[in-house]
């Protein structure tokens, strides 16, 4: 099957990440005798434009005062490139040139299929590296000490500032200063070997002319919204002050909306903005002034999501650019008529919006560094103005792939190989690696304390620390603290070195938390699933062993005593880390896989805290946001695959950096900066993206003892490299002056949380008291603290005092969601009568708000979950008295968590076997728009007793077969799939007949075409072997005779492209921005030679001998259900669970092999040109 993303768009694979599609032809390489290499071996831009320091424009190879001519291709092929930047023995630096000077530079490359080399550079000149390119036979790179420079007059250097694949105009981020010299005849210097090891930074600098990423490093638009509801078509004013030291020499901005949007500058309106996919810049300079200045965005939602994001960029007269953007700082008014900060809903990107048109993103750019070690540097990088990147050291063949790092007490690197050891790795100039440990495997997390190291070693399964007792500078003692039970995938991660001297272990959820073994005065004690109605199929979707408190933290003291668990509910975080004030927090992984599903939520940025329940549950069950028990997150990133992080405290950075925490993204190869605001107890983040590299799969990082940030890059057996950020001074005077935070509430705030947390582990009168104040607190933090604290007091002592509080204010609330924790079961019915008779009237309910609403129906929920159902009275007497609620909100206002009440509602109706909700919902589901909303909805309806008809059973399938071109993750259909198998598996026989017509309906037209495709002559059973031959044929390809192609050969039926086709196999829009022509081609014949895990079948052998292939998208205890028809994929099998001897993955891939043997090679290229072309049109109908 091919294995493709069309969601993020990337550089071509195979194209030596350069971008040859507009130049035709090759070069000849100077030498003996002439090569001819490949287009792709081509300058990646034929045009040279400078401008010199007086502001004209030049042609290429022409100086200031030489105006006689300009230079060939041929000369400038014979270029030394040089890299203005001084050198260490550790590497060459990456600079940022100045942005005044923009102009396209001629980049040679060496051909593709990693011939792409060069070495640290064996001389400096000045304050200059020279490196000089000659090409051999082979076109492979060696490098010749550079020659007396000439004088300027003659043929001195020209300077010229690199924008990346020229595709990013003046906005590009990277821009690095290279000068070109004419080249001597000299013969060329050999490389010692002992360099190769050891790759010269500069690569990055010069590959970088190829880079093209998705926005430059920089601050990252939020999408932001006001957290009160509003009347929908009504403005909702979002406002920024700033400050601007002095004018910029130009200024633009854009925004995008979810609907409208009217942008207004000092009083003056810019622009006005329609949509979420358009990005259109509007020229502001004029309207802003030095001093103050006031942005004021008027936005308006006509209904559904609502959102905005915007950003404005100034140029100044020198130095960097400064962005503006969308983000906690902003403000709005709320019905009291006080400022408050607006909802942030996510990062640019993120769902339900989606990247904007134009915003490219290379999930599997990690793929490009797989294969053996060479010991050489093939990346590209993008970094922040005011930083550089060098390259310290690749790793060799035999060294392995690396995980983790810290640094010991001797400033050496320890480094964790994802096999089996460790290495100690010593700077320059001493430039020593040694293996120091070869038993503990998949060393995830390290960390020094004092001089003992202390080891997660994932497949070890356990926490290990290692000592030298003898002052040899050997660990010779390895003792293990704790064996950890669990699975390894999502498994033992990071360690950090907490303020109170424990060392601190972050897990992912495969890992058991052996609860007999901790201490009972753990923070975290009262988890639990709580989920209303089970869903069977949950053990067929990801996850599957996946338990709460699923990952969690846990200290241990440093002597494997006491031994907490401090935090859970995140599914897989890699890093933790913490602050300057003793905070701790972590990045969070998503299931990729859930894109599109209800229970889908981003990766996330989350501050632990004591006894902090995160949210994550396996499968249907998993948590976003609303849910009163379960902290919110910091920021939500969006699409990333998160591994270390790291506090700057320690850094030479400059201001705001030293504070940021540093989070590595491994698909997509980024480092992001994150700027914490201080909320009550709490936090909200901007976030800027410091560092975007191709491949860069970014694991572990940590700061050196000169201050710098160091991090590596590895995982799956990929190349790994040791790299260094370093701040240079340049570019860090912003026009922007930074937003002003008051601390001094936040502090005390802290100060109190922090007191309320010593009796999470305690029992005390004082915390109990302290407790009940503080349970009225505005503040999320400060009130979880509250909450857990009072539920490690004895009940005895406190559940009166719940029961008479108002449960429509905050502390009556959060005293009744304790009392529904840790009550006992003959506490439901004192506990029901309380929160009906003064919570759920009608009259009341329509005047809570939507966080009081939510706060009191997850109450009821976590009630039922803990303490049991009710009898059937109690159950008929709650329906009567929700049933009023459900859909009484005004319609006509919206909110970001409006639409949970009503879910929620919805589900409680389900359980309590309401006979109304199944109509109610379903007239209710045809009025969505969203597909994910209008999933939740049969979601929940699937699991009704009552208020079942043959024409409502008709109308929720028509409903769930609306969906089934819904755009999402790869259990996307699979969920849809075992949602239908359920509904279907209660409707009686005589039923089900007549709904075949609805349900076979697309397997008749799919016969059809499955005729008209048997009915073509086989051309040719076309192999791997041939496709050398097809690219060569000379034909112009015609893209759409390709999309006809693609739906006569039934590729449509699993493939989907611009929105269009099925969702069981990757979606190719865009595909050729992840794969050349031939892989492409290659994957089409041979589906089964790669396999992308996430499309895996899997394999069943029965007890007499049957053998079945398919995906599993359902089943029970005493069966399972197959779907062994990629092309049919609603047709299933149901297999006993008695009846099978075997269970295993499948080698073979879902798509079929020979479906291009009835093409002509002509035919192929045509769809292949269809596949390949960058914005991908339409099919036809």
């Amino acid at each position: 099957m091919i294995s493709a993303d069309n969601s993020r768009d990337s550089p071509d694979a195979n194209s030596g990440s350069t971008n040859t599609s507009q130049h035709g032809g090759g070069f000849t390489s100077p030498g003996d005798g002439a090569t001819t290499c490949p287009a792709s071996d081509r300058f990646s831009n034929p045009e040279i434009v400078t401008r010199e320091a007086d502001g004209k424009s030049r042609p290429r190879g022409m100086r200031t005062g030489d105006s006689r001519r300009s230079r060939s291709p041929a000369e400038i092929r014979n270029f030394t490139v040089s890299v203005s930047a001084r050198t260490t023995p550790a590497g060459t630096r990456v600079h940022r040139a100045n942005h005044r000077q923009q102009a396209r530079m001629l980049m040679c490359l060496a051909r593709e299929d990693r011939q792409r080399r060069i070495g640290k550079p064996l001389h400096r000149h000045g304050d200059e590296t020279l490196l000089r390119w000659t090409r051999d036979r082979n076109c492979q790179t060696a490098i010749s000490p550079p020659e007396t420079r000439q004088s300027p007059n003659r043929s001195g250097p020209w300077e010229f500032d690199t924008i990346p694949g020229g595709t990013l105009s003046n906005r590009a981020p990277n821009l690095c200063r290279v000068t070109l010299m004419p080249r001597q005849t000299s013969p060329c210097a050999p490389l010692p070997g002992f360099l190769w090891h050891s790759v010269a930074g500069c690569l990055l600098a010069m590959v970088a002319a190829t880079a093209v990423f998705a926005l430059e490093p920089g601050p990252i638009p939020q999408w932001i919204w006001s957290s009160q509801d509003h009347a929908l078509g009504a403005p909702v004013e979002l406002r920024r002050r700033f400050e601007v030291r002095e004018l910029p020499r130009r200024a633009s901005v854009w925004v995008l909306a979810d609907d409208s949007a009217t942008l207004l500058i000092n009083g003056q309106q810019v622009l006005q903005a329609t949509g979420t996919r358009r990005i259109r810049e509007v020229d502001v300079t004029k309207w802003l002034r030095a001093g103050t200045n006031d942005l004021l965005c008027r936005a308006i939602n006509e209904g559904g999501t609502a959102g905005v994001a915007v950003a404005l960029t100034m140029e100044p007269n020198r130095g960097p650019r400064s962005t503006l953007v969308s983000d906690p700082h902003w403000v709005t008014t709320n019905h009291s008529g006080m400022d408050e900060s607006v909802r942030s809903l996510g990062l640019l990107g993120n769902l339900p919006w989606g990247n904007p048109e134009g915003v490219s993103e290379d999930y599997y750019q990690w793929k490009k560094a797989l294969g053996p070690a060479t010991g050489q540097a093939t990346t590209q990088v993008a970094v922040l103005p005011g930083f550089e990147v060098e390259l310290v050291r690749n790793s060799a063949p035999g060294e392995g792939s690396w995980v983790s790092l810290t640094f010991d007490h001797r400033g050496r690197l320890i480094l964790g190989r994802e096999g089996r050891g460790l290495l100690r790795y010593s700077l320059p100039p001493a430039d020593r690696l040694e293996v120091i440990n070869e038993t503990l495997e998949e060393c995830r997390g390290v960390v020094m304390a004092g001089r003992a190291l202390f080891a997660n070693a994932n497949n070890s399964r356990g926490l290990y620390r290692l000592r030298d007792t003898d002052d040899d500078d050997q660990f010779d003692e390895v003792t293990l603290l704790k064996t950890t039970e669990g699975g390894v995938g999502h498994g033992r991660n990071a360690l950090a070195l907490g303020p109170d001297g424990m060392v601190y272990s972050i897990h992912g959820n495969n890992v058991r938390t052996n609860s007999p073994d901790l201490s009972p005065r753990s923070p975290l004690r009262n988890f639990a699933e709580d989920q209303l109605i089970p869903c069977e199929w949950d053990r067929f979707l990801f996850d599957a062993d996946a338990r709460v408190p699923a990952g969690h933290v846990t200290r241990i003291d440093p002597h494997g005593g006491r031994w907490e668990l401090v935090a859970g509910g995140f599914r897989n975080p890699y890093g933790l880390d913490f602050n300057a004030e003793g905070e701790l927090f972590t990045f969070d992984a998503d299931n990729e896989g859930d894109l599109g599903t209800p229970w889908y939520r981003p990766n996330r940025i989350h501050h632990i805290v004591s006894g902090g329940d995160y949210g994550f549950r396996q499968g249907t069950a998993n948590r976003d946001r609303g849910f009163a028990e379960h902290l919110r997150p910091v920021v939500d990133i969006g699409l990333a695959s998160p591994t270390g992080v790291k506090f700057g405290t320690h850094s030479q950075f400059p201001g705001k950096y030293r504070e940021a925490l540093y989070a590595l993204d491994w698909s997509y190869g980024r480092i992001y900066a994150i700027h914490l605001i201080p909320r009550g107890a709490g936090y909200e983040a901007t976030v800027e993206k410091l560092v975007e590299g191709s491949p860069l799969n970014v694991t572990d990082l940590a700061f050196g003892p000169d201050g710098w940030l160091y991090f590596v890059t590895g995982g799956r057996g990929t190349q790994s490299g040791l790299y260094r950020v370093r701040a240079t001074g340049e570019g860090t005077q912003q026009l922007l002056v930074d937003a002003a935070e008051h601390r001094a509430e936040t502090d005390v705030a802290r100060r109190l949380r922090r007191q309320l947390e010593t009796y999470h582990s305690r029992v005390d009168p004082v915390g109990l008291e302290l407790a009940w104040v503080w349970l009225g607190s505005h503040q999320p933090s400060l009130q979880n603290a509250a909450r857990v604290a009072l539920e490690s007091q004895p009940l005895d002592q406190w559940q009166t005092r719940a029961l008479e509080a108002d449960p429509t204010g905050e502390r009556g609330a959060a005293a009744a969601l304790a009392l529904a924790r840790v009550g006992p079961a003959d506490l439901q019915t004192a506990l029901l009568q309380h929160l009906a008779s003064r919570a759920f009237p009608l009259e009341t309910w329509h005047h809570l708000a939507i966080t009081r609403r939510l706060e009191l129906l997850r109450c009821l929920v976590v009630c039922l979950t803990r303490m049991g159902r009710p009898d059937l009275p109690a159950c008929r007497e709650w329906a009567a008295r929700l049933e009023p609620l459900f859909l009484a909100n005004n319609r006509d206002r919206w909110s970001p968590d409006a639409f949970l009440a009503d879910q929620w509602l919805a589900e409680l109706l389900v359980y309590f076997d309401s006979d109304s909700i199944v109509p109610r919902a379903l007239a209710w589901t045809e009025t969505l728009e969203s597909p994910t909303e209008r999933m939740r909805y049969l979601f929940l309806l699937r699991a009704a007793r009552t208020g079942w008809t043959p024409p409502r059973r008709r109308q929720f399938l028509e409903l769930l077969q609306g969906l089934d071109h819904h755009v999402g993750g790869n259990l996307l259909p699979v969920a849809l799939d075992a949602l239908r198998n359920e509904v279907l598996a209660k409707v009686p026989e005589e039923e089900r007949r007549e709904l075949d017509t609805l349900l076979n309906a697309e397997n008749d037209t799919f016969s059809q075409q499955q005729q008209a495709l048997a009915a073509r002559p086989v051309v040719k059973r076309w192999q791997t072997s041939d496709v050398g031959e097809i690219l060569q044929r000379p034909h112009r390809p015609n893209p759409e005779s390709g999309a006809r192609l693609f739906e006569q050969s039934l590729c449509i039926r699993c493939h989907r492209v611009n929105g269009a086709g099925g969702s069981v196999g990757p979606e190719l829009s865009r595909v050729a921005n992840r794969f050349g022509p031939r892989d492409l081609l290659e994957m089409i014949i041979d589906p089964h030679k790669t396999i992308d895990e996430k499309y895996q079948q899997t394999q069943l052998e029965t007890r007499d001998g049957k053998v079945l292939v398919g995906r599993l998208v359902g089943g029970d205890d005493r069966s399972l259900v197959l779907a062994t028809d990629a092309f049919r994929p609603r047709q299933t099998t149901r297999v006993d669970r008695d009846a099978i001897e075997s269970q295993q993955v499948s080698q073979t891939s879902p798509m079929p092999a020979g479906l291009l043997d009835t093409l002509q090679p002509e035919e192929i290229l045509d769809l292949l040109a269809f596949l390949r072309r960058e914005k991908t049109e339409p099919l036809p109908k």
